[in-house]
């Protein structure tokens, strides 16, 4: 189903504005209006921003700056979320989307492995850029159109190989 890409963006920074503000944690939300709907699971999409947001306020306990944008790349809507953070390691960065991988005394490392799975699953990419002392983008980017044929047809496989059962798929694109 088609939704409006800065209307999930808003939903997710309004949802946790407040409890940034209560951290001194400034926030601004730079969203292009000209950006077409686009295809995706918006409570999937929703909880890869809220990851990300939260995430973001973590890595500044001092408060600080926190901008999401949204935006458009060729077939492509983005959105980026930076934070003036600490930054992160490079040692960390190689490792930061496994599963379990957390550097948070009460994290799980489930957070950034969910949100690659998603972003991938809609047939996307998650990129991140980190500095030492200045902080940390990430960038969410979505295909339009929603995942291609040759992404559905790879999590249909991965789908129906796992188990002795058979695996009837009533519909192959759940983004329609």
């Amino acid at each position: 189903k088609f939704h409006d890409f800065n209307v999930i963006v808003e939903a997710a920074f309004r949802t946790q504005a407040e409890s940034l503000g209560l951290r001194h944690i400034h926030s601004v939300l730079d969203l292009d209006r000209s950006i077409p709907e686009g295809c995706f699971d918006s409570n999937q999409i929703l909880q890869v921003l809220f990851n990300l947001i939260r995430n973001a306020g973590d890595s500044m306990p001092r408060g600080g700056a926190l901008t999401l944008k949204t935006g458009r790349e060729n077939d492509m809507l983005y959105v980026v979320v930076t934070d003036c953070g600490g930054g992160i390691p490079s040692e960390i960065l190689e490792r930061m989307f496994e599963p379990f991988f957390t550097t948070k005394s009460d994290g799980t490392g489930l957070g950034l492995a969910v949100c690659k799975k998603i972003v991938d699953d809609h047939g996307g990419q998650i990129e991140v850029q980190s500095q030492i002392g200045k902080g940390t983008t990430f960038r969410v980017l979505l295909p339009i159109r929603g995942p291609t044929l040759e992404v559905i047809a790879a999590q249909s496989s991965a789908e129906t190989s796992y188990g002795t059962r058979a695996i009837k798929i009533l519909n192959p694109n759940p983004f329609l």
